[in-house]
């Protein structure tokens, strides 16, 4: 029993599957029982579930709703499964007693048994003892066929084992008109006992309240005893969270739920019963009017989980909290708090909060910038002029000097809260992440996070617009949230596996693990209350299974540059760490030196603009890299420290005219820095800035924008430049003439990729001009022209094997599609934008047979990742305005794409 129910509490499982369970009997109510089958029912249940329809709920549950056939990959819900099948066989063999069952009402009831299982029991009512007595006969008489039954008599009640074959026993009781079935016999005779008892659950107040309540059409009804709930929760829970836990068995008394089923969801709504607010949490909030649900405007798109309370009236809710409190025996400590600060700082929430506070608190957990989980507060304001003046007269009061941040030119200021632990004391100890904590004010809340990094980050999402109503997948899921709720608790389950597991018992742990893909199939879970003018609460549980729904790459920080920026960021090796740094220069030509956490490690002014990329040297071969590049003027060396490595900057000759070539020939860091410059001269510089002595300084016709390339071919060294004019040079080490070529490639030539053959004859020069067409120039000077097809703009070009065959594709991108073609001129693959894309591709190579190309869209802000098939990642396009790196950032394997966006912020999405 204790494998197959670990796996789905803690994602609702019974809410999700209760109604499926009950296809463990084709059994209906029936018209005139002799008594009432729930008396059966032990008081000990957590779920207890009714239909008047269970051979329709069963067909629509296990024929089809992806949600039941998602869950069935489970060993639990499998299992389920399969003993429906058996027992349903089993009863179907004769109509008759199955007729007995049709138009019934059945009750199911779920209960934590053992130290780790659950058992079910169904209980049903006879209309006749005569009925009754049919069915005993039919049970003995299936002894003889594929079931086998053995027969016991308990306190004077029949009870059956049935073994059926191939699958686990069970047990059939009968007692006064009623018909019980578990596979836990114990349990059986506590139902069968307790209706002797009297002690049923028809004596609940709390459950009788929402019985009351519940829909006859619904496909069934679902109620749910909190206290009894938590038994379960904490033992698919580690110690750390039990006492967080703790808090649910006053929450509420019983919820009751109407079942509807949809082909890809489940939607459950009723009412939950908490007449006693200072038992109760859930009463807290009686006397509040529900309230508009705004938050996910403000929250990062990649939000995990996070809480809505709607407050109409403050000072109730802090007298009916107290009371709570006083219930729990902590209201006193609490008084305590507020009276220390009080007198420390002159802080009193009856005073200082509740002149500004607006409808609606919210605690979220958002991704970190470490890879965990921050805790974010958002208190809304109904007066943001108010707040500030109330929040900075604390400041005096308490003689607290907060230091002011300007963070842009929007106007942000990121504050320190001016009273230790103001949140946690009045709100409650799902505030106590956040005792010593910052705020800024964003639209009309108060955001509060424990350190201003956090802050900058939900500031930058919200300047980006990645925030989570403008997220997909959400923004769908929430056309089937109430607008208005009392209480609202949302969750993200593909985004919800790494806080499960840090929250969850070893086993259950484990069980994540082997099911991690479930949750990602997903897209929402919601949960809310709102209160009316009783003790009941209308309740709605709605949760989605959404395969086709793309995965949303999280965004692991947005750090703000000084300005804009539109060039590429550049992922740098950190010898220190063995991870990965990221170099950027900004529309003002400052280069920045930035953490993999997003952090400014430096910044540095320069006079112009990095002409290609950055790329490393080792200048004093001890394993501790360098920056270098060149700009127009100069080639720079710029150490960790962001200092000039002696005697860099070095002043070229002439003004450069391409990126510069780092050449290792010999592996032994005596690197070569090769250049071209408007004098149509090639340089060579040694790592110590001299220039080499006995190079030859070959001379062009045309100036030379592509870098210099070098080759091996057998053990000689061919280096090769290419002018605008498609003239190719090819020299050796010191520069001297070692081949000469009369062809030329296609001008003009702004770029080239060199294909290394096994010979002179297969090392080839490949180049595209203006118009596509594609020259191909062999080191034994063979040229090649091919045509492909006509471009109405220059397309970009790249030449290389994308699917690990050995062969190089012809890769194309107009101004509206990619497209690339085999070396017999076939098209292979192509995908077509929605929008222009810069005509630029970048390739990427997972490995060697996963090569994806990166396209940026820059009229939709939108980064493409496009595998060999012709199709977009997972979860892609993201947004960004620059060209993009792909790296290993953190050296832990996972992936980590780093781009710009909204102009001035450097984004880094998590592409595990």
């Amino acid at each position: 029993m204790s494998k197959r129910n670990r796996i789905l509490i803690i994602i609702a499982a019974i809410l999700l599957t209760g109604a499926g369970v009950l296809g463990f009997l084709k059994i209906r109510t029936l018209k005139t029982p002799s008594r009432d089958a729930l008396e059966a029912i032990p008081t000990s249940a957590f779920c207890v579930i009714s239909t008047n329809d269970v051979h329709g709920t069963w067909e629509k549950l296990n024929q089809g709703n992806l949600v039941w056939d998602a869950l069935n990959e489970t060993d639990w819900a499998s299992s389920v499964s399969h003993s429906s099948s058996a027992i349903d066989s089993l009863l179907a063999a004769d109509p008759e007693i199955a007729s007995f069952f049709e138009d019934r009402e059945c009750w199911l009831s779920l209960h934590f048994t053992g130290s780790v299982g659950f058992d079910y029991l169904l209980a049903a009512s006879f209309p006749s003892s005569g009925d009754m007595q049919d069915f005993a006969e039919f049970i003995n008489n299936k002894s003889a066929s594929q079931a086998k039954i053995n027969a016991t008599t308990w306190k004077g009640n029949s009870i059956y084992k049935i073994i059926p074959p191939g699958n686990s026993e069970f047990f059939i009781g009968m007692r006064d008109g009623v018909v019980l079935v578990s596979a836990n016999e114990e349990l059986l005779k506590t139902g069968m006992d307790q209706m002797e008892k009297g002690q049923t659950l028809k004596k609940d107040k709390g459950f009788m309240a929402v019985h009351q309540t519940a829909g006859e059409k619904a496909a069934a009804n679902v109620y749910i005893n909190y206290s009894k709930l938590l038994v379960g929760l904490k033992r698919i829970s580690n110690d750390n969270f039990h006492d967080r836990l703790e808090s649910l068995s006053n929450f509420a008394q019983w919820t009751e739920l109407d079942l509807s089923l949809r082909p890809n969801a489940v939607l459950l709504n009723g009412y939950t019963s908490s007449p006693d607010s200072a038992k109760n949490f859930l009463g807290v909030l009686k006397g509040q009017q529900p309230q508009l649900i705004e938050v996910a405007s403000v929250l990062p798109a990649a939000t995990i989980t996070f809480a809505s309370f709607g407050i109409s009236n403050f000072q109730l809710y802090n007298q009916r909290y107290d009371a709570y409190l006083e219930h729990e025996g902590l209201a006193e400590e609490r008084r305590d708090k507020l009276a220390q600060l009080k007198k420390n700082y002159g802080f009193d929430p009856d005073e200082q909060v509740a002149n500004w506070l607006g409808n609606e608190i919210a605690m979220a957990k958002v991704p970190s910038i470490d890879g965990g989980l921050t805790t974010i507060a958002l208190l809304s304001s109904a007066n943001t002029a108010e707040t500030k003046l109330t929040l900075r007269g604390l400041e005096i009061k308490s003689d607290t000097v907060v230091a002011e941040s300007t963070i842009d030119s929007s106007g942000f200021l990121i504050r320190k809260l001016p009273v230790p632990g103001m949140l946690p004391a009045t709100f409650g100890e799902m505030f106590h992440d956040l005792y010593d904590a910052y705020y800024t004010i964003i639209q009309q809340y108060v955001v509060v996070a424990p350190d201003e990094n956090s802050l900058r980050a939900f500031i930058a999402s919200n300047i980006n617009g990645t925030t989570l109503a403008h997220n997909r997948a959400y923004a769908d899921f929430a056309t089937n949230i109430s607008l208005e709720a009392s209480l609202t608790l949302y969750a993200a389950p593909g985004h919800s596996e790494g806080t499960l597991r840090a929250n969850a018992s070893a086993g259950f742990a484990e069980d994540l693990k082997i099911h991690s893909g479930l949750l990602h199939r997903f897209d929402g879970a919601v949960l809310q209350y709102s209160t009316g003018g009783n003790d009941l609460y209308y309740t709605n549980i709605f949760i989605r299974h959404n395969p086709t729904t793309k995965k949303d790459i999280a965004t692991l920080w947005e750090t703000q540059l000084d300005t804009t920026f539109s060039g590429k960021p550049v992922m740098v090796m950190d010898h220190r760490t063995n991870g990965l740094d990221i170099f950027i220069q900004d529309d003002a030509n400052k280069i920045y030196l930035i953490s993999s956490t997003g952090t400014i490690i430096w910044k540095k002014q320069l006079k112009e603009k990095i002409i290609g990329e950055v790329k490393q040297v080792d200048v004093l071969k001890n394993g501790k890299w360098q920056l270098c590049f060149n700009t127009a003027s100069a080639i720079h060396i710029i150490d960790r420290g962001a200092n000039y490595f002696p005697p860099f900057p070095v002043a070229l000759p002439a003004p450069a005219t391409n990126q510069l070539t780092i050449i290792d020939y010999d592996n032994n860091r005596d690197y070569r820095l090769l250049i071209a410059c408007s004098d149509k001269k090639v340089y060579n510089y040694g790592i110590n800035g001299k220039r080499i002595e006995g190079w030859k300084v070959p001379a062009t016709t045309d100036d030379v924008i592509v870098p210099v390339q070098r080759v091996v071919v057998g053990d000689k060294d061919y280096v090769i430049i290419a002018d605008r004019s498609g003239k190719i040079y090819v020299t050796d080490r010191q520069g001297n003439a070692r081949l000469s070529l009369k062809e030329k490639l296609n001008a003009p030539v702004s770029q080239v990729v060199v294909e290394q053959g096994k010979d002179l004859s297969h090392t080839r020069i490949v180049s595209a001009d203006s118009f596509g067409n594609v020259s191909r120039l062999s080191l034994t000077d063979d040229l090649e022209r091919m045509h492909f097809m006509d471009f109405e703009n220059a397309p970009g070009f790249d030449y290389r094997d994308i699917d690990g065959d050995g062969n190089r594709e012809f890769i194309f991108l107009d101004d509206h599609r990619l497209m690339l073609f085999n070396q017999d001129k076939a098209p292979v693959m192509s995908y077509t934008f929605n929008a222009a894309p810069d005509p630029v591709p970048q390739l990427f190579y997972f490995d060697a047979k996963d090569v994806r190309i990166g396209v940026r869209c820059p009229s939709t802000s939108e980064l493409h990742l496009i595998n060999n098939g012709g199709a977009d990642a997972e979860g892609f396009p993201v947004t960004g305005t620059t060209p993009f790196s792909i790296g290993k950032l953190n050296g832990d394997g996972g992936l980590t794409l780093v781009c710009g966006n909204n102009r001035r912020y450097l984004c880094a999405y998590s592409l595990r």
